[in-house]
């Protein structure tokens, strides 16, 4: 077969099975079964507990809202003051200096803490 008989040929099968799917009858009836309308479950639903972004404790779904607040403490200076209330306690390592934590408060944020380095933005 060259490509011309080839070409026709594929282009009357496609006009033939489409002129045979145009030919259905959309108007005879179809036989359907009818059934008793079922109950529908009742499912439970798995809910997770909230967690606590930092720490990954249960909390209280809404309860935890508002800024994470980041401070630089010395780790010369003592004594420290709530760093032991933070969420997340980071040991800094500086290569003149020694040490610094980055202690980082959400859920339970101090009026104080101490002695602070530095609340820059990084």
């Amino acid at each position: 077969m060259n490509r011309v008989a080839l070409r026709r040929f594929i282009a009357l099968s496609v006009v033939a099975s489409l002129t045979l799917v145009g030919c259905a009858r959309p108007d005879e009836p179809t036989d359907v079964e009818e059934t008793d309308p079922v109950a529908e479950e009742q499912v439970e639903e798995d809910v997770e507990p909230t967690r606590h972004p930092l720490t990954g404790e249960e909390v209280m779904e809404g309860s935890v809202t508002g800024p994470a607040v980041m401070a630089k403490i010395d780790h010369e200076n003592r004594p420290y003051v709530n760093l032991h209330r933070a969420d997340i306690v980071i040991q800094q390592l500086i290569p003149q200096n020694g040490t610094r934590y980055i202690a980082v408060y959400h859920s339970d944020v101090p009026d104080q803490v101490g002695y602070v380095r530095s609340f820059r933005p990084h």
